[in-house]
């Protein structure tokens, strides 16, 4: 269902209804989120114990997650003038927490954000960006077990003031069954146990590595062994990372002409829609204006990488041109929708925002990682120098 508009008097109205609240800080923005159960509130922040602060004067979203809603006979998110009803499941708050981390990303122009793994060697930021299920975090605590900085495992932040990389420590949930939960070396990185899954704080694993803000040194795209009967010879075809399916993007995507759609398949806690379309330039600018249309709903579009098999076969990692690696960095970045402020504070003009990671980009070696076998990944990445 795509989100409903609520007057401002309602959301006032169910966030003084709800007991339990917290503050927190993200990118410069204050967010304060309110809830009529302990433990919504308790979870989040928790997960995000590095970005709770004390309420400032001024908010810039203010969201309310209802574990219970008489609406929608189940819960429901209140951001601003947007109400959305979230699946009555126990992954109610994954939902919730993407939706609002979509409204937070179009008030964001003065970062790049990109959906990214970040590890921190010798002062410099190792930064893998992808797609969810490419190995982004595998990879990432691999490295952090075998001495690299924890700086984030799902946002990479680049000021545009500086181009410096802030850390996102967030915590990492794994489940207590993956092949992950043993690359986490250090027992005081653990900080809460749920019913499968445990809680770590990969920055308190080792404190005297605390990370602070510091430049790119490498940036490595993490792509799929790509099959080249999926995209059409001038077509397209886009991986759509949406918030909940219970949205009103596949069936905008169903009317446009020439057009095949796929989906949904769970890429980590995201539905993802695969769409394909023989003409690149007519559907692009069809799709901007559903883009705009549902921007809330829509997590992340990327193009068509590839898939991933098995990781037991030899990766393989080589050098990309400067144009390849902006063309890959702004296909992941979080905040660059058509309706956002990023796009808006560069005249709404991608190839502004190209020449920007351009120089950005520009003394920065950019690859290109076939995954595979994690000891011989971590090893690639050892041998990187600058």
């Amino acid at each position: 269902m795509p989100s409903l508009i609520v007057p401002d008097l309602h959301l006032h109205r169910v966030i003084n209804e709800c007991p339990y609240s917290c503050v927190l800080r993200f990118w410069g923005r204050h967010v304060r989120l309110h809830s009529d159960d302990r433990d919504t509130v308790n979870t989040l922040a928790l997960v995000y114990k590095h970005f709770v602060v004390p309420p400032p004067d001024v908010l810039d979203i203010e969201c309310c997650v209802l574990r219970s809603y008489t609406g929608c006979q189940g819960p429901a998110l209140f951001v601003g003038e947007s109400f959305y009803p979230l699946p009555d499941t126990e992954r109610f708050l994954d939902h919730a927490e993407l939706i609002l981390f979509r409204h937070l990303s179009e008030l964001i122009d003065d970062y790049i954000v990109l959906h990214a793994g970040v590890v921190v060697r010798r002062g410099r930021a190792v930064v893998f960006y992808g797609q969810s299920g490419f190995g982004k975090t595998t990879l990432t605590l691999e490295l952090v077990g075998r001495g690299y900085g924890f700086m984030s495992d799902e946002f990479c932040p680049v000021r545009l003031s500086d181009f410096m990389v802030e850390p996102f420590e967030r915590l990492v949930s794994i489940r207590r069954t993956s092949p992950l939960y043993r690359r986490i070396h250090s027992e005081r990185a653990l900080v809460h146990s749920s019913l499968d899954k445990d809680f770590f704080d990969c920055a308190a694993a080792d404190p005297a590595r605390s990370a602070q803000p510091c430049p790119i040194g490498a940036c490595i795209e993490i792509c799929g062994t790509v099959d080249a009967s999926v995209c059409p010879p001038r077509g397209v075809v886009l991986d759509i990372y949406l918030c909940t399916e219970e949205s009103g993007v596949p069936d905008a995507l169903r009317h446009l002409p020439d057009v095949t759609l796929s989906g949904p398949v769970m890429r980590g806690r995201y539905p993802v829609f695969r769409v394909a379309a023989a003409d690149r330039t007519a559907f692009v600018k069809r799709f901007n204006s559903i883009w705009k249309q549902y921007n809330h709903e829509i997590f992340a579009v990327f193009p068509y990488r590839g898939e991933i098999d098995t990781f037991e076969r030899n990766p393989v990692m080589r050098p990309i041109t400067r144009f390849d690696a902006v063309s890959s960095v702004m296909a992941n970045i979080v905040n660059r929708s058509p309706a956002g402020s990023l796009l808006a504070s560069l005249g709404g003009k991608n190839a502004s925002l190209a020449m920007l990671l351009g120089r950005l980009l520009a003394n920065i070696p950019c690859y290109k990682l076939n995954p595979g076998n994690l000891d011989m990944m971590v090893e690639m990445v050892d041998t990187i120098r600058w």
